[in-house]
Formats: structure tokens, sequence, C-alpha cells
């Protein structure tokens, strides 16, 4: 009864447990190739820590010169000029009315 019972565990593990342990371990492979493989299409290398970039990643400098384009020069508008209205259930509302911009003029800054 003993010798049964090992012959019929020794093939449900060699059956069914087996293949399952290789199933989990390819599909592990598998992602980690394909993560590999996007990691070092990005430019990123795997220093075995998940998530950290190595030390041999490029500075990324700007685009664009900062000789190329215009420089603008802002200022603040200051707004004095305060208006009261009426609302409709009797209360009065305060508010700081501004000045649209109609045109804009070029200076140029030498």
């Amino acid at each position: 009864m003993s010798f049964f019972f090992l012959l019929l565990l020794g093939i449900f593990v060699w059956v069914i447990v087996i293949p399952i342990i290789k199933g989990v371990m390819l599909v592990n492979r598998v992602r980690n190739n394909a993560r590999d493989m996007f990691n070092r299409a990005a430019g990123r290398s795997n220093n075995g820590s998940q998530g950290k970039t190595g030390g041999n990643e490029s500075v990324k400098r700007k685009k664009i010169d900062s000789s190329v384009g215009e420089y603008v020069e802002f200022e603040e508008i200051q707004v004095t000029q305060t208006e009261t209205q009426t609302t409709a259930d009797g209360g009065q509302t305060t508010y700081k009315a501004e000045s649209q911009i109609v045109d804009v003029e070029w200076e140029e800054i030498s």
C-alpha cells in the first residue's frame, strides 16, 4: 500500500508539479529578457538593481543654445483701481479692475 502511494505521489510530482515550476521559471526568464532588451534600447544599463541607472549615463544638455532667440523684458502691473458692484441679493462685491491690453509695443534691447 505504501509503495503504491509513493508511486502515485512520484507520478503526480513528475507530471504536474515539475511542469508548473518549469513554466513559472520560463515566464520569469522571458519577462527579464524583455525588460533587459527594452532597457538596452532606451540606453539604460542594469547593474543588478532594479530601477537604478548606471553611472555611465550622459549628461543631458539644452537643445537650444542660449544665444538663439530674443530676450523679452516683463514688468509687473500694479492695479490700484477698485470697483464695487451690487449683487442680486443686495450684497456688494469689490474687485480690482485691470486695464485690457490693446496692442503690444516692441522695444529693441541693445
